[in-house]
């Protein structure tokens, strides 16, 4: 918790809550856990008031806890400590690519072909959508990505590579990597 008169900057937030998370589940009590997280803050070179950032941050207890540490020693108590170890898995959300033309406002009457392109993408995730020029077939590819990233269906994102005049292999890779 943080001071409620005080304001405190959001990178001394995100380094407190990285450190203090980190010594728990690394099997640190809550005290330990709170200390290491408020030292990360005021050690860390991109806070220039590191110090004075470290100090606003509180470990709210209750008064019966206060009670239970003193007569139990309780404040040694790692949450984590029975938890066996095991391999890392790290479970950050990566942000997405998505580099994709912007949405065209007004996107009406092509539901039924939204709806049948973006169950194929998901099925065979690579699909050709051909027709006459002019028909709107880049408007629907580039509403379904959108669609599609929105819901994060493909953890990478999504990328928009313009084929227009690519007739040869040597032109579709040149397009590719320009992209």
């Amino acid at each position: 918790c943080v001071r409620r008169e005080e304001r405190v900057m959001d990178k001394a937030s995100a380094v407190f809550a990285r450190a203090f998370y980190h010594a728990l589940l690394t099997g640190h009590s809550i005290r330990q856990s709170f200390d290491i997280a408020q030292a990360r803050v005021a050690s860390d070179s991109d806070l220039p008031t590191g110090a004075a950032e470290s100090a606003k941050f509180l470990l709210l207890t209750h008064p019966a806890v206060h009670s239970a540490e003193a007569a139990t020693g309780a404040s040694d108590l790692a949450l984590f400590a029975d938890v066996e170890d095991g391999p890392w898995v790290d479970r950050t959300v990566r942000p997405q690519y998505r580099r994709l033309p912007s949405r065209v406002e007004h996107f009406v009457g092509r539901r039924d072909a939204m709806f049948e392109l973006v169950s194929l993408v998901v099925k065979h995730r690579l699909v050709t959508v051909r027709g006459a020029p002019g028909i709107g077939k880049t408007t629907l590819c580039n509403q379904c990505a959108h669609f599609l990233t929105e819901r994060r269906v493909f953890a990478d994102g999504a990328l928009f590579v313009s084929f227009r005049g690519v007739y040869s292999l040597e032109s579709l890779l040149s397009a590719l990597l320009r992209e």
